[in-house]
């Protein structure tokens, strides 16, 4: 057996166990049914049931198998914060533009080349002081 060939039964074994593991896997989470789609219809009630929302034997498989019924449940966005003001754009916010002395209106201060942003996040240097570097000396 060549080495081509001992190399392509190893890549279709291990295929193998990634698309049996990844079935059980959406088996155990509800993902997949198990027995046939499930369509959504009348409960016992008369009511018209959701269709993205967990059956309760699909919750009851969650609880077995230990996969939390909240992963199936949709949840909103969470919410972030604006970005503070930066009247220049050089990743430098305004308030720290008066901190560090800088201009907030002018995105390289110094006028090396660099932005305050870089200068004071990536570089560490002064972005009220020329650098050599910047201006590629």
């Amino acid at each position: 057996m060549t080495n081509r060939q001992k190399i392509i039964i190893v890549a279709a074994a291990v295929g193998a166990v990634i698309v049996g593991v990844t079935a059980m896997a959406l088996l155990r989470r509800g993902t997949v049914p198990s027995s046939g789609p499930e369509t959504p219809g009348p409960s016992a009630s008369g009511q018209q049931q959701a269709s993205d929302q967990p059956t309760e034997a699909q919750l009851q498989d969650m609880r077995q198998y230990g996969t939390p019924a909240e992963d199936l449940v949709p949840r909103p966005a969470p919410a972030t914060e604006p970005a503070p003001p930066d009247a220049d754009r050089d990743s430098l916010s305004d308030e720290l533009e008066v901190q560090y002395k800088t201009d907030p209106q002018k995105p390289d201060t110094d006028g090396d080349g660099w932005e305050d942003g870089y200068e004071v996040f990536f570089t560490h240097t002064d972005p009220l002081k020329p650098d050599a570097a910047a201006r590629g000396r």
